[in-house]
């Protein structure tokens, strides 16, 4: 009988190429490879991914690829898929922190059921720590890493079309459990993904909303201004 690995590392990607090679660099440079299972979920790529993941056959324990129904069944597939104990996102396109990010994770594995980080976040102009908190629901999902068993009590990622922060709204569920946070990042952040756009946050907010984090006036403002915000942001970055 196959013994469950202790972490799964999981990747999704979808026509990433480029992207997954440097994740794919990422992994392989990690010194701790041991008690760890490196999964890659693919959705059917025609960009020449699949030929990049079996040219690194060897370095993936699990490779899938198959059509879904957007990144979160892609998840949910994953899921389905790992042995691990443990579970960690990694998707196309984000890097670990450091040679030793894997081998944090797993000196860092106690009686927890989440560890977190706070996670450098690359902008395409400059790098910035985003500072998380489990107390305070300040999360970002390249610093998250938690129990498998947590699905079978709160279910799977909701897949929901046009629902893009799945992944939030299964960590505010989380709220309570036994977390620790580690001390340094567990990986770099490139914004402009999915959980970047402006239906994610406004998703976000109503969430927060639900889950008693803000109150109604704050939700109302955030809602209001929050296109402002991101324009004035873009200019300002630009001068």
């Amino acid at each position: 009988m196959k013994k469950n690995k202790l972490l799964t590392v999981i990747t999704v990607q979808l026509n990433s190429i480029e992207a997954l090679d440097l994740t794919l660099a990422s992994l392989r440079n990690q010194k701790c490879r041991t008690d760890v299972e490196f999964l890659v979920v693919d959705g059917r790529s025609t960009d020449g991914s699949l030929a990049l993941l079996e040219a690194h056959r060897s370095e993936i324990d699990i490779l899938y690829s198959g059509t879904d129904r957007g990144v979160y069944d892609a998840m949910n597939k994953g899921i389905q898929l790992s042995s691990g104990n443990w579970l960690y996102f990694l998707n196309a396109g984000d890097v670990f922190f450091d040679h030793d990010s894997v081998g944090q994770i797993l000196d860092a594995i106690d009686d927890s059921d989440v560890l977190f980080s706070d996670v450098l976040v690359n902008d395409g102009e400059k790098n910035y720590i985003f500072e998380t908190s489990f107390e305070n629901r300040i999360l970002n999902h390249q610093g998250f890493v938690y129990r498998r068993e947590l699905h079978e009590k709160f279910g799977p990622y909701a897949v929901i079309k046009g629902f893009t922060a799945a992944d939030y709204f299964f960590f505010l569920q989380l709220y309570g459990l036994k977390a620790k946070k580690l001390v340094r990042p567990i990986a770099v952040f490139k914004t402009g993904g999915l959980s970047s756009t402006v239906r994610a946050v406004y998703q976000k907010y109503c969430l927060d909303f639900l889950a008693g984090k803000i109150g109604v006036s704050r939700l109302v403002m955030m809602l209001v201004l929050y296109p402002t915000y991101r324009k004035l942001k873009g200019i300002l970055r630009w001068k």
